[in-house]
């Protein structure tokens, strides 16, 4: 990564990095989130939205699961850590916030700011340079298939998700970063069609697009995400928030704390943050996983 990547992320809102994992990593991990899910399968530790019933939500963070283990949990990775740097700057923080999925996700223009800013004018999150930032490794290829996500570039300015264009269809392979600010809006599993796999619908659209029309890798959608952000008078404001969240709270009991988290923290300079009072209780639920 380079000067011209940073200022295109700062421009843009957001930056694909290219070919952090190798092709023996992602199968890797692909067979990693299988025993993760039917872990959580089998005891209870997964959740699945109303409108999105194949969605499935795995509780706990990355570091809860010790089949990630091998990639430092993937917060701690220092590919992925050198990245971030580069993009927020040195001094970055980890509070618990990332989490897997797999299945289709219900579409939609919108941000991860903090919920009271996200369509005001004055909001705080909007001035200065918004150091948070999500970082996203997609499973499987998003270049010509359904899955990936959809960015509004230049959005990570403009206090609202309330756009009218397409957007873009993000082009990343499997083995990809995709970062995005807090503040770009975005959104979840973009769909392709068949024969015209470059344009970008509105997420509207493309809830009526029939299943058959759509460029589907013939593999589930697995995605794993992580948040982090640089010292800053933004993060704090962003972890209050945060450890308020009541969809969160029951996720940070199942978080991932150990003497090994902590010493991968320090070994990779990240400062790690419990915003909760209990935080990673419920941790012992994944101290014997299939593998």
């Amino acid at each position: 990564m380079n000067s011209k990547d940073k200022n295109s992320f700062d421009k843009k809102g957001f930056l694909v990095v290219k070919n952090i994992f190798s092709e023996e990593e992602i199968s890797s991990l692909r067979q990693a989130y299988k025993n993760m899910k039917d872990f959580c399968i089998e005891r209870n530790l997964c959740n699945s939205l109303e409108n999105s019933p194949e969605l499935f939500l795995l509780k706990g963070d990355l570091c809860s699961y010790p089949q990630l283990k091998p990639f430092k949990y993937l917060v701690f990775d220092e590919r992925i850590i050198n990245v971030v740097k580069k993009l927020i700057g040195d001094e970055i923080t980890y509070f618990g916030e990332s989490n897997c999925q797999s299945g289709p996700t219900p579409g939609g223009y919108h941000k991860d700011n903090r919920l009271e800013d996200r369509e005001n004018l004055n909001g705080l999150d909007y001035v200065g340079n918004y150091p948070l930032v999500r970082v996203a490794i997609y499973l499987q290829d998003s270049d010509l298939y359904s899955g990936g996500i959809k960015i509004m570039p230049e959005s990570h300015k403009i206090p609202s998700s309330k756009f009218k264009s397409g957007g873009l269809n993000v082009k990343a392979k499997a083995g990809d970063l995709v970062i995005w600010k807090l503040t770009t809006s975005h959104s979840g599993h973009a769909k392709r069609i068949k024969y015209f796999k470059n344009i970008s619908f509105h997420p509207r659209i493309e809830h009526f697009i029939p299943s058959k029309l759509e460029n589907k890798k013939n593999i589930e959608r697995r995605a794993m995400f992580i948040v982090y952000g640089a010292k800053s008078d933004h993060l704090d404001r962003y972890i209050k928030y945060f450890r308020g969240r009541d969809d969160y709270k029951d996720y940070l009991k199942y978080a991932g704390t150990s003497k090994e988290i902590n010493q991968l923290a320090l070994s990779a300079k990240v400062k790690l943050i419990k915003p909760t009072k209990d935080y990673g209780i419920n941790q012992e639920l994944f101290s014997k996983p299939n593998v």
